[in-house]
């Protein structure tokens, strides 16, 4: 999907993201392609951590009763396996740069209820002195039908 099509979030740090999937309705068991862009609008780098490809992120994926979507089996396991420490890498993103994840969310949600979820992504980053600061995507609603 190009920029001039995406839906971004606000602004933080100089810095967006934006969430995508490639359609709105899904079977239950179709992997559900989610793309996340972060983008630096800003004149000087940022610093992203990378720890856990699943994990960098804070999700906020829940049904439109307000309840949250929990974690498939491989999720919980790999949200342990982090919380038991691991290493981490900080990669820069350039000023005027993005950087692009695409992520399945079926393998790490239990979506088998099915129904209408709302999906929106925190990323937390370091601005070029090294104070953190959060950019919150656009939020996104896909269909899972059972």
């Amino acid at each position: 999907m190009s920029d001039q099509h995406r839906n971004w979030g606000s602004e933080s740090g100089g810095c967006q993201l934006s969430i995508s999937t490639n359609k709105a309705r899904f079977r239950r068991g179709e992997p559900v392609n989610l793309d996340i862009v972060f983008r630096n609008n800003g004149r000087a780098p940022v610093g992203l951590a990378r720890v856990s490809e699943w994990f960098d992120f804070e999700w906020r994926v829940q049904r439109m009763n307000g309840t949250m979507v929990p974690l498939s089996t491989l999720g919980k396991q790999r949200s342990l396996a982090l919380q038991a420490g691991g290493g981490g890498t900080l990669f820069r993103v350039a000023a005027g740069e993005q950087v692009a994840f695409s992520m399945n969310l079926a393998e790490i949600f239990d979506l088998a209820q099915g129904g209408e979820i709302e999906i929106q992504v925190v990323r937390k980053a370091l601005d070029s002195g090294g104070t953190p600061f959060q950019v919150v995507s656009n939020s996104t609603k896909i269909v899972i039908e059972t």
